[in-house]
């Protein structure tokens, strides 16, 4: 359920419905996630982290990088040390250069507009 809930979500996301994206995200993550976060902890950590991760991108869609940051909590699935952050705007993190190189196309928009009201 909790697969049919994010995939629904990355098309809503696409389509510029931000408001039914949330809800879909919403729900599962709470299927998905640990349950010290409120969720039913069902599925595999990569599962939880990639529906936080979606989140993490509707709300860079939202202008709300800030919240962005919060949500992704990459300490899920690496430590810190490991991640490599948006030198911009801190608030994206990436597990690799070619995984953030690649994700420039989307995050480039939400990451200058954050920086030009910093």
């Amino acid at each position: 359920m909790a697969i049919t809930f994010n995939e629904l979500s990355e098309d809503l996301l696409q389509l510029g419905k931000l408001d039914e994206a949330e809800k879909m995200l919403g729900k599962a993550l709470r299927v998905r996630d640990d349950t010290s976060f409120g969720g039913m902890g069902a599925g595999p950590r990569m599962d939880a982290a990639v529906t936080r991760e979606n989140f993490a991108q509707l709300r860079e869609a939202q202008g709300r990088l800030a919240d962005a940051k919060e949500i992704q909590c990459p300490r899920q699935m690496f430590k810190v040390a490991q991640l490599r952050v948006c030198s911009n705007c801190s608030c994206v993190f990436y597990c690799s250069a070619a995984y953030q190189k690649a994700d420039w196309p989307r995050h480039k928009r939400p990451c200058r507009a954050f920086k030009s009201q910093a």
